[in-house]
């Protein structure tokens, strides 16, 4: 080449070539903004530094953050709340404002729409208008309280009779409970449950514990009423009480006591005012804690308006001054009056003060943990990895259709975009187990309780879903590991009604254990699922390949060949419409991304569109002779345009034998974890109490997914069932999995009977029967899709010398193909 030659010209860049780049980029600012938010501003209240303060709630350490989180998702379904002025606000400004509220004064918190009430009969009977946000706050709830409270007792009675009771009761008891814990939180105290309580001052010393802030400020209280109590006796002494008159007492008493002095006779006066006489004589130190308030309000107006006041004032003095005799109590006190009485300084002053004076004794490790978790839950990953799970499976569905298109460049761009997207994806879900594993301090446990576990499995999916399409590359790894890893995560979400992070029971409480039998077994739930998802992809594959043989076939249709291309077409675009059903409602409802409502409208809109398709492809299928987009008949065996994409997608051999390869190799993974993992359990249980767990239907349902496994496996070696048998029963797994995973503690019964949730109950339900659905898709004979077995009978062939070959170009010679 000289240099006078013209340079080479540069080979064009395919389409899409800047797609992954692009995606690439938009899941980094998309992760920048969620970093983001792990820095808040701390002006003018340090909110971020409050939020930091160590607590026990739980039985655990964890940062005040997480506490009011769990709290508020237990009122709200969210961990945020709308201002008066439309502004979103995180939980820990709401605890604050709960703290610092006022029943006199009507504080603002009482009109924050927090409260979730979602069911029409509760919100008839509260006469409460339907509103989209499904939230409303304790002033409207207020008007009506005294139906709640009548009803959430009668609900209490009947479970405790064994009584049958309807959800109506069971809403109107969730509210009431809502309501306690609402007013828990105003005395500095959590749920309070099965000795699960809020825990708010640390030891100071190495031999002292954590104790609770609201039973310190409840006994602080207690002894200045009773110091008061003792003050007032002195001012009443025995002979005022004595020369105490009927009418006296109805006079000064009977307006405290709402007594109508009309309606009473002059005996009922006479026993009116022994009643009072012997009330008032009883020592104060003698009087149950409930009823000192009333006792005091008794005897206060029979003392001058002088005494009166002096024993009010003196009971005031008295709390304030018990409230702030311990340093750590007078801290919290100091933080709550700041924050009432608008002093941003003064707050932001006492919480750098409690996190350098007062936390000495919290060990070092605890305090690291904390600042952690408080990162943790500011960045929320799996709420992000739910989203970028999304989007890598629209990416990827949309290169396998692209490239069912005749598009290839496009679709080679949309799988390298979701290919990296995938890993950007997963390097954040590692992460966030990395950090759970630190929280708790249990290196190399993944799995503690039905949270964790779901985000386990939708992690072992994404991995499993790139090795194989790292190995196979043909894009459905790239889908599947999506569409799983999106599943998941909202099932985890789904979960997090309670500390995801939680303590674990005793008998479980070893980390040798929890990392291997726990580990291994849910990694075989994970290679369960994914070799049933991949079968359903076998099976959707298969139905195209149904409507384009149905359209290629030269036989006239028969009544069987349209049942099964009918039957086809409908799967293709049901199975679709099952997934956008379940991805919508939890959009709405649980991620609240959109009004309820604009779920029914996409599923109305989408599941028209795909009645449409499904009937139009039916109507060519069954109509004399097919027509093209300009309405000209087709040749025979050529396809209307609109099943072209289908035909695209449809199996042949070797796409059939790779998906089957997939199938085969992962139903061996899910065999050999299942099976060691079972087997670790029961070594487990027969250190830990001599036995095996017997019947516990937890280790049962293990054992079914063992026994499942291996049948498919026998009966593929047997040759009782070839690739489509694989696929199909590898869908049934899929079955069994669940039953294993949610089904088992929906019983009640054995040592997992925890996390029993009637929204667990009818998931599992329909996951089941959408999965039947699918295995009976699977089923439809084989002569009815019988290219995806038949192998190429034409290959090309160039001629050898170019003086013969005939200048259109390589000839094509048909040959027979070997018999295999």
């Amino acid at each position: 080449m000289t240099p006078t030659d013209p340079a080479p010209a540069r080979a064009p860049r395919p389409s899409g070539w800047y797609l992954p780049y692009v995606c690439l980029a938009v899941v980094g600012m998309y992760l920048a903004s969620a970093a983001g938010r792990m820095n808040p501003p701390r002006q003018p209240f340090d909110l971020e530094a409050f939020a930091r303060i160590p607590v026990v709630e739980g039985g655990r350490v964890k940062p005040l953050d997480s506490a009011i989180r769990l709290y508020m998702r237990s009122i709200s379904g969210r961990e945020e709340y709308i201002d008066l002025k439309g502004d979103r606000q995180p939980a820990i400004k709401w605890y604050l404002e709960v703290l610092a509220s006022s029943r006199e004064e009507k504080s603002s918190v009482y009109k924050y729409k927090v409260f979730r009430i979602d069911n029409e009969q509760v919100l008839t009977e509260l006469k409460l208008a339907p509103n989209a946000d499904l939230r409303y706050s304790v002033e409207e709830i207020g008007k009506s309280i005294n139906v709640v409270l009548k009803t959430a007792s009668v609900t209490a009675q009947k479970r405790q009779a064994g009584q049958k009771v309807s959800l109506y009761e069971t809403k109107m008891s969730e509210l009431a409970s809502r309501l306690q814990l609402f007013m828990n939180l105003a005395r500095f105290r959590g749920l309070d449950q099965q000795s699960n309580a809020l825990l708010l001052l640390p030891p100071q010393t190495d031999d002292t514990k954590w104790t609770s802030l609201g039973d310190y400020r409840d006994n602080a209280l207690r002894d200045a009423l009773l110091a008061a109590m003792n003050k007032l006796r002195e001012l009443l002494p025995d002979a005022r009480i004595n020369a105490l008159t009927a009418d006296e007492a109805i006079q000064l008493i009977g307006p405290v006591e709402g007594i109508d002095p009309a309606r009473l006779s002059a005996e009922q006066k006479a026993e009116f005012l022994t009643s009072v006489q012997e009330r008032l004589k009883i020592s104060p130190a003698l009087i149950p804690d409930e009823e000192r308030r009333e006792w005091v309000e008794t005897a206060l107006p029979l003392l001058p308006q002088a005494d009166q006041s002096a024993v009010r004032s003196y009971l005031r003095s008295e709390g304030e001054a018990r409230l702030v005799a311990d340093p750590v109590a007078a801290a919290w006190q100091g933080m709550v009056t700041a924050y009432r009485e608008n002093k941003p300084d003064e707050f932001n002053r006492i919480v750098a003060e409690y996190h350098a004076k007062y936390l000495d004794h919290v060990s070092p490790r605890d305090k690291a943990a904390v600042r952690v978790e408080t990162g943790y839950n500011r960045f929320a990953p799996f709420y992000y990895c739910t989203v970028l799970y999304g989007m890598v499976f629209l990416l990827a569905a949309a290169g396998l259709i692209a490239s069912a298109s005749e598009k290839p460049a496009w679709g080679a761009a949309l799988q390298k975009s979701a290919g990296w997207v995938l890993y950007a994806t997963v390097l954040v879900h590692t992460a966030a187990l990395i950090v759970r594993m630190y929280v708790m301090d249990r290196p190399f446990v993944f799995v503690t309780n039905l949270y964790s576990s779901a985000v386990f499995i939708g992690w072992g999916c994404v991995v499993l879903g790139l090795v194989l399409e790292r190995i196979f590359r043909i894009g459905i790894g790239n889908a599947v590991a999506g569409v799983l890893g999106l599943a998941t995560t909202i099932v985890a979400h789904n979960l997090a009604t309670d500390d995801t992070l939680e303590m674990m029971q005793a008998v479980l409480d070893t980390n040798f254990w929890l990392a291997t039998h726990v580990t291994t077994v849910t990694l075989g739930y994970t290679a369960t699922f994914f070799a049933g998802f991949l079968g359903a992809v076998y099976v959707l594959l298969q139905c195209a390949t149904v409507v384009k043989d149905g359209f290629t076939s030269p036989q006239p249709p028969s009544l069987g060949g349209l049942l099964s291309f009918g039957a086809a077409a409908a799967g293709i675009v049901g199975v679709p419409m099952i997934l956008l059903w379940f991805f919508c409602t939890a959009a709405a409802a649980k991620f609240e991304w959109f009004h309820p409502n604009i779920p029914l409208v996409i599923l109305v809109v989408a599941g028209g569109a795909a009645a449409f398709y499904a009937g139009g492809l039916l109507f060519l299928k069954a109509g004399d002779t097919a027509v093209d987009a300009n309405g000209k008949p087709l040749a025979t065996g050529q396809l209307p345009a609109a099943a072209k994409p289908l035909a695209g997608m449809a199996l042949d051999a070797e796409k059939g034998k790779v998906l089957g390869q997939m199938i085969y190799g992962v139903v061996c993974f899910a065999t050999l974890l299942s099976f060691v993992g079972t087997v670790l359990g029961g070594i487990w249980a027969d250190q830990s109490w001599g036995r095996f767990w017997g019947w516990d239907p937890k280790e049962n349902g293990a054992v079914l997914i063992v026994l499942w496994n291996a049948l498919i496996l026998h009966a593929r070696w047997c040759g009782m069932v070839k690739t489509r048998g694989v696929a199909v029963l590898a869908l049934f797994g899929n079955v069994i999995c669940a039953w294993s995973w949610f089904g088992t503690n929906q019983l009640g019964i054995g040592l997992h009977a925890y996390g029993f949730d009637t929204r667990l109950a009818d998931g599992c339900t329909n996951f089941w029967l959408s999965q039947l659905l699918i295995m009976g898709l699977g089923l439809i004979p084989a002569r009815f899709w019988a290219s995806a077995t038949r192998r190429r009978t034409e290959v090309p062939v160039v001629a050898v010398a170019a003086t013969t070959a005939p200048a259109a170009g390589p000839t094509v010679v048909k040959k027979k193909a070997k018999k295999r």
